[in-house]
């Protein structure tokens, strides 16, 4: 499953969770999730794209930035079969940049993939 093999890709560098409600966790951490549409053709559905969002977050500047270019390298290199899921390729979409997030004092970087894979 495509969460299985995120959490174990981003896990190493951050402690990380699935974006499922509220989650209160110590910094550093990431959050992410997956949503997922069935790549068609003619015979049938041939795999699937993810979006993939992945929030890091931290009360550092420095430390948001160092995680999100780790958490980008292990993304875009993420290839194979990871976790009982065959991912084709990983592309980065967007990233909103650093940002200060009032209501919980820290900083936030919101980044977005592509997963393609062959199953989920």
């Amino acid at each position: 499953m495509i969460l299985e093999a995120l959490y174990g890709t981003l896990n190493p560098i951050i402690p990380a969770h699935v974006l499922i409600g509220d989650i209160e966790a110590e910094l550093p951490f990431c959050v992410f999730r997956a949503d997922a549409a069935p790549a068609r053709q003619k015979a049938g559905i041939c795999g699937f794209e993810y979006v993939v969002n992945i929030g890091v977050i931290d009360n550092a500047v420095a430390s948001v930035n160092s995680y999100s270019v780790q958490v980008i390298e292990a993304i875009e290199n993420l290839k194979g079969s990871v976790s009982g899921t065959d991912i084709i390729a990983s592309i980065q979409t967007d990233e909103s940049g650093i940002y200060y997030e009032n209501e919980n004092n820290v900083f936030m970087n919101d980044l977005e993939f592509k997963v393609f894979t062959k199953n989920r």
